[in-house]
């Protein structure tokens, strides 16, 4: 928990610095806004960037694709689980750079997150509005489901295939690559989605390989990771209505709950 607040401050002050760094290049206009002006459109939009997310982090729970997405796997989960030891021992092999200790880097929570700030610090530099979006995005759909995983962790308290400790549900390699591979999806289309889901597939195979993770660890961090990053990702999504009304008759009193999608 440490190492992961640890982070997650210097990517933040990363992300400041760069914006600060950027703003030193960019050209004033003729007649600057005084100091109360600046600061109140600051106000204005770190208020907008947190209704922003704000926003997009409902859409998590409220997003009717989501509810496809969590039965998909759901049932991979139940399809899986009874052959989980077998799949897992079956895959694991001798490690190697290629398919342990580079997969192993690249889908860590400091790889992910340090991309995030430089993609935004590369967004801000080159004044490409949409391209440092993607950077703030991706920080935000990545802290997102690292916080959700951890509690994932700490309630299910599932042991590792190899024993090193009792966090092995949900996998965060996978539920962070995959956030960041649908994130891109949802924004940029399957020609940018694809390469990343193919990414995010070979780091949670390796997983699974170096005895980190039983495959329902891994289908289960993907799944969440892909919810999350389309919630992020997706301008407009459209999101489930419930009601609930009450039935009454001469014998009974029920509640009738209906979904629209």
């Amino acid at each position: 928990m440490k190492t992961f607040a640890s982070v997650i401050l210097l990517n933040v002050f990363l992300w400041q610095a760069s914006a600060l760094f950027s703003q030193a290049f960019e050209n004033k206009p003729q007649n600057e806004p005084t100091r109360s002006d600046s600061l109140a459109q600051q106000f204005a939009n770190s208020k907008s960037s947190i209704d922003n997310f704000a926003g997009r982090l409902k859409r998590v729970v409220t997003t009717s694709d989501n509810l496809v997405v969590l039965g998909f796997g759901a049932g991979m989960g139940l399809m899986f689980h009874p052959l989980d030891k077998e799949i897992s021992n079956a895959l694991q092999g001798d490690d190697s750079f290629l398919l342990a200790t580079f997969p192993d880097k690249l889908g860590s929570t400091a790889t992910i997150l340090s991309a995030a700030a430089l993609t935004y610090a590369v967004g801000r530099l080159s004044k490409n509005e949409r391209l440092a979006d993607t950077g703030i995005l991706v920080l935000g759909a990545t802290i997102t489901t690292q916080f959700v995983t951890l509690a994932g962790k700490y309630l299910v308290q599932r042991p590792r295939p190899d024993g090193r400790n009792n966090h092995s549900f949900p996998s965060g390699h996978a539920s962070g690559m995959f956030a960041a591979a649908s994130m891109l999806d949802a924004r940029y289309g399957y020609k940018v989605g694809v390469p990343g889901y193919l990414l995010a597939s070979f780091v949670s195979f390796s997983r699974i390989r170096m005895g980190k993770h039983y495959p329902t660890d891994v289908v289960s961090g993907a799944i969440l990771g892909v919810i999350i990053g389309r919630s992020f990702g997706k301008e407009n999504a459209k999101t489930k209505r419930m009601t609930l009304l009450p039935y009454l008759n001469n014998s009974s009193v029920a509640a009738n709950l209906q979904i629209s999608f």
